[in-house]
Parts: C-alpha cells; sequence; structure tokens
C-alpha cells in the first residue's frame, strides 16, 4: 500500500514538473493580451470571431514548441490511463464549450462581449487546471475573472481601450514575463541532446 502511495505521489510530482518549462503560461498571458486588445479589435471593425481564432493559433503554437522544443530535451511520458483520461475529457469539454460560444461571439461582435465570453474563457482555464493538476491555471484563471469586473469598475473613469489595458494587460504581461522566465530556466537545466553519429 505504501508502495503504491509512493508512486502515486511520485507521478504527480513528474506530472506537475511536465508544466515546468512555462509555455502555458505564456499561452495564458497572450489569452489576456487578446482580451486587453479586444476593444481596438473593435474600433478597426475587425470581427470578434478573428480573436477565437487568434486564440486557436496561440494553442496550436504552445502544442507545437513543446512538441519540438520541449519533448526533445526532457524525453516523452506516457502518464497513467486515469491522468490520459482526464487529458481526453478536458480536450472534449473545451470543444464543445469552445463551439457553443462561437455563435455569441458572431452574435455579439462588440468590445463588449468581453463581458460575456471573458468569464467562460476564465471557467475553461479553471476546468483545464483540475483536469491536467496545474495549479498555476486556477490563478489565472480567478485574475481573468478579476479583470472582468475591475474593467467594468473603472470603464466609467478611464477612456476605452486604457480599462481593458489596465485590466487585462498589466497582468498579461506580468505572466508572459513569468513564463519566459520559466522557459529560459528550463532551456539551460535542460540542454538539447546531442546527436550521436556512427562513422562507417
Amino acid at each position: 500500500m505504501k508502495t503504491e502511495d509512493s508512486l502515486k505521489r511520485t507521478e504527480k510530482r513528474l506530472y506537475r514538473s511536465y508544466y515546468s518549462d512555462g509555455v502555458y503560461d505564456i499561452l495564458a498571458g497572450f489569452i489576456f493580451i487578446i482580451f486587453a486588445w479586444s476593444p481596438i479589435f473593435a474600433s478597426f471593425g475587425i470581427p470578434s470571431i478573428h480573436k477565437f481564432f487568434l486564440g486557436l493559433a496561440a494553442i496550436v503554437g504552445a502544442i507545437l514548441i513543446r512538441k519540438f522544443v520541449i519533448v526533445p530535451r526532457m524525453g516523452f511520458v506516457k502518464f497513467g490511463q486515469k491522468r490520459q483520461a482526464k487529458r481526453w475529457t478536458l480536450i472534449a469539454m473545451s470543444v464543445a464549450i469552445i463551439f457553443l460560444i462561437m455563435p455569441l461571439m458572431i452574435a455579439m461582435d462588440s468590445e463588449y462581449n468581453i463581458v460575456f465570453i471573458g468569464p467562460i474563457v476564465a471557467l475553461i482555464v479553471c476546468i483545464a487546471a483540475y483536469f491536467l493538476d496545474f495549479p498555476r491555471l486556477y490563478i489565472y484563471g480567478a485574475l481573468l475573472a478579476f479583470g472582468i469586473i475591475e474593467s467594468m469598475f473603472i470603464y466609467p473613469f478611464v477612456d476605452s481601450p486604457v480599462h481593458t489595458m489596465i485590466s487585462f494587460g498589466i497582468p498579461g504581461v506580468v505572466v508572459i514575463a513569468y513564463g519566459i522566465t520559466l522557459l529560459y530556466k528550463f532551456l539551460g537545466k535542460y540542454p538539447k541532446p546531442e546527436e550521436s553519429h556512427v562513422e562507417g
């Protein structure tokens, strides 16, 4: 029994270290920046759906960075069936929620749709924190939710887009800087393995 508990603790520690590279932190910060620039997109007549595709491109970029930069240094780790099942459940839920909010984004094509879309995105982030066992995402989800409330509160006192730049831009820059710091430390700790060449 003790051996099984020890193995579970070891797997949990290894699983959490799997997200120590900072790539997903940078992705989270980029999502904050998208919210910060939302009024600017609206002022130039850029449809809200473009923000969705911008976020989707960032997610794809993060996955590719992990595949071609992180995994070669850290190695591929295959976790237990329970964690894999949770990951696939998260993917299925995220896809379902995204397709549900897409019509809403199109219908509410204005700078104010962050009031309605923001809580949904914050909820997805918190759900991801649970299923991925990635505690920092809870903080990012809470910051996103707080940013929505803060931007609504300060909007009467400052011009747009200053309110979203304060509420989402500043946290976004901080989160990106933190992610870059983690990535820098990770690359220093795990240099890319040298390719071996066999003569003859």
